[in-house]
């Protein structure tokens, strides 16, 4: 298990959820459904499913971040993955930074 799992926000929205099940027995239920009857709007571009072209697995980009945090820390770029996806396109497809220099 990891050791930030007890600090993550899942947590305090499970504690949420059986607290508000314990005053109403179908609170559950109601989310569930009030999820079910929400719409987008037909102008709202939703991502297409696809696959990352490095490693196979299921991305909406054409790298998932799994492979794009693994090339910023390859290139010496460890904040490449947090952020913007267009910085990440920039990154990606510029020349690698200068390498350090010893004395």
């Amino acid at each position: 298990e990891c050791i930030y799992s007890p600090n993550a926000y899942r947590g305090y929205a499970r504690a949420f959820l059986k607290d508000l099940e314990a005053v109403r027995a179908t609170s559950i239920i109601d989310v569930i459904h009030s999820g079910e009857c929400m719409a987008v709007r037909k102008e709202v571009k939703m991502p297409t499913q696809g696959t990352c072209r490095q490693c196979g697995y299921i991305s909406s980009q054409e790298l998932c971040k799994a492979c794009v945090l693994l090339e910023g820390l390859n290139r010496g770029l460890p904040r490449l993955g947090i952020g913007k996806s267009s910085k990440v396109q920039k990154a990606l497809h510029g020349p690698p930074p200068a390498a350090a220099v010893d004395f």
